[in-house]
């Protein structure tokens, strides 16, 4: 997908000072271009190997949730709401979650996620979840956003900590962010470095 457009750029934008100025590129290769700049090369895990961890977190401690369960629960709550303590995640929103949970259950997911933080650590492995949260800190710690301005594309399939990364790369000022609506299967970035200068 991110070749189909980046070839529309190429035939509508012709000056080659005024095209290096444009990235087209997905959500992951961006954050991913961020964290290398201040990281080793990360191991990402693939979808099998995450849901591999957790099951293995969920039967070491013993719980009576499915590594679906507990996987969902960290992305859409505990992620999603930037929730740094059990105690936020004790009085957090769970909208849409179904299943409720008490307070010894939402201990026992809390304790999940920090065994699953542990044992990712300890093996150098992230997510790109946790590679968008990475660089999005690197992007923040930075003297300058290294765009300033960014057309997305199927923006409502981008989660919070996509949203957190983007804020952070891009300079805050007016028509910064737009969002175009399409019938893609994949959420795409389109950043432009200098939208004016683009037009």
């Amino acid at each position: 997908m991110s070749d189909s457009l980046t070839a529309d750029i190429d035939l509508l934008v012709h000056d080659p000072l005024m095209r290096d100025r444009i990235t087209v590129a997905t959500m992951n290769k961006i954050a991913y271009d961020v964290f290398r700049a201040g990281q080793p090369q990360p191991t990402i895990l693939t979808g099998a190997e995450e849901r591999a961890v957790w099951r293995t977190v969920a039967r070491g401690l013993g719980l009576p949730f499915s590594e679906s369960f507990l996987s969902e629960e960290w992305r859409q709550v505990i992620l999603a709401q930037e929730i740094l303590a059990e105690a936020g995640y004790q009085k957090a929103r769970r909208v849409g979650r179904g299943r409720p949970l008490g307070p010894r259950q939402r201990a026992q997911v809390w304790a999940a996620w920090q065994q699953f933080d542990r044992e990712l650590r300890a093996s150098g492995r992230w997510t790109h979840e946790m590679i968008c949260i990475e660089a999005a800190r690197l992007l923040e710690r930075a003297p300058q956003r290294p765009y300033r301005h960014v057309v997305i594309d199927e923006a409502q399939d981008l989660s919070p900590v996509q949203w957190r990364f983007l804020r952070a790369a891009v300079e805050p000022g007016a028509d910064d962010f737009f969002k175009r609506r399409a019938d893609l299967y994949e959420a795409v970035s389109l950043v432009i470095e200098d939208f004016a200068a683009a037009l």
